[in-house]
């Protein structure tokens, strides 16, 4: 679990490197909000419609990647939102991404 953490750390830090930062300024780790997404598959945090798409293609196409995929379009989705939040905040909104609504994804 901690390899899928650090691999998506990895890729926050690639394709959202000021995201990546503020939230490394925060001291708010990916593991924090990581690994409940992958542990849970996704069904933790997101929406029932958004879970269920997902388990589609795991279960239809075999690929897992797209926890990975989900969990950077939610925050890309939600940048600017999460770049203004403090600590607590944004500890919060990341555990919960059902709470935020009008997400249009492009996975």
């Amino acid at each position: 679990m901690d390899e899928c953490c650090a691999q998506f750390e990895g890729l926050l830090k690639q394709q959202l490197p000021e995201l990546s930062h503020h939230l490394s300024s925060l001291a708010l780790p990916a593991t924090v909000h990581v690994y409940p997404w992958f542990t849970s598959l996704l069904t933790w945090s997101f929406s029932e419609v958004l879970t269920l798409r997902a388990f589609d293609i795991i279960f239809f196409e075999g690929n897992i990647d797209i926890v990975f995929k989900v969990g950077l379009a939610f925050q890309d989705s939600f940048k600017e939102t999460l770049m203004k939040l403090d600590v607590g905040d944004a500890k919060n909104a990341m555990k919960d991404f059902s709470r935020l609504k009008d997400a249009k994804l492009e996975i």
